[in-house]
């Protein structure tokens, strides 16, 4: 009898580390993909940035080089949950990214991309939270 704790053939892992592998293989290509397409336009995105947030009270100073900031970071974690490297701190990267994106949102009253930030941010928690399941990886992670 198979339940979700025997493992199966398929890579010799269970169904629980199964659903972990597929969720983190699905967040890191969201993230990856989308540092892979910025930053060849990267100018054209800072351009972008800068004028969606223009008008709002955060600083200038502080919008350019997050705009910079953002696709690399897309990029680099994306590959890391990807590769299931330091699985952990990419997770963690990725809740503080999506928790700036957010709050960015709020400050010029974007609330449209919210929701699938919220979702990304919540798949992180709940993969950070089933950490014991990331068996397929490049590094075994320890706790912080």
């Amino acid at each position: 009898m198979n339940d979700s704790t025997t493992p199966r053939a398929f890579l010799g892992l269970t169904d629980k580390q199964l659903a972990y592998l597929v969720v983190r293989i699905g967040l890191g290509t969201n993230l990856f993909f989308h540092g892979v397409v910025r930053l060849p336009k990267l100018q054209g995105f800072v351009q972008g940035m800068e004028k969606a947030f223009a008008d709002s009270l955060l600083p200038g100073f502080l919008i350019t080089p997050m705009a910079h900031a953002i696709p690399v970071v897309e990029l680099i974690v994306g590959l890391m949950l990807l590769l299931g490297a330091k699985t952990r701190a990419a997770l963690l990267a990725t809740a503080a990214l999506m928790l700036v994106l957010i709050t960015g949102c709020c400050f010029i009253e974007n609330w449209g991309p919210i929701n699938s930030q919220m979702v990304i941010l919540a798949l992180a928690a709940l993969l950070i939270a089933h950490s014991h399941l990331n068996r397929f990886s490049l590094t075994r992670d320890t706790p912080c």
